[in-house]
């Protein structure tokens, strides 16, 4: 008897934990839909690159990316170029990401731009040998964020779009 009493409440845990994983993503989807805002100049950075090839490489899952992309009205921009960390074996820090995004856009990964605001995500597209940009414009960022960012390997640091777009019109130049 006890033995089963063990066995019931291990499986009681797991389906309470399932539960509550699930609840959180479709309440963490429910607040995307309703109070999701675009990062001051990001659209305007997006479309004014619109000509060049470019992805999206992220930790969420894709329901998530698709449902943010749909909010901010930017599917069209990304199609069939977003990828997501469901698609490969390892997260970041490590490059499988950025690796697959190179490879499925045909591009080099020394010819690769990254724009990253983790250290995690940085790590990773230094590893798969990009360049990144380390992002400080969004307001979950706080003091000292890019001191983290440059010691993961960023090359440069922005606190806004704009600023973004100086240093990729300067890196697709030398590259040119």
């Amino acid at each position: 008897m006890g033995r089963r009493h063990r066995r019931d409440r291990s499986r009681d845990r797991t389906t309470g934990a399932t539960d509550f994983l699930s609840a959180f993503n479709r309440a963490t989807l429910d607040r995307l839909r309703s109070d999701l805002k675009e990062v001051s100049g990001a659209t305007d950075f997006i479309r004014k690159f619109s000509d060049m090839p470019r992805c999206i490489a992220s930790s969420s899952s894709m329901e998530r990316l698709q449902l943010c992309l749909s909010v901010l009205g930017l599917e069209a921009e990304f199609d069939g170029r977003v990828f997501s960390a469901d698609m490969v074996a390892r997260g970041k820090p490590h490059p499988d990401i950025f690796l697959l995004a190179a490879e499925q856009l045909g591009a080099k990964p020394s010819a690769c731009l990254v724009i990253e605001d983790t250290a995690g995500g940085i790590r990773g597209a230094v590893a798969a040998g990009m360049t990144a940009i380390g992002l400080c414009a969004a307001s979950h960022i706080r003091d000292g964020h890019d001191e983290v960012l440059r010691n993961a390997g960023a090359v440069n640091l922005a606190t806004s779009w704009r600023e973004v777009e100086q240093i990729a019109r300067h890196f697709f130049r030398m590259a040119g």
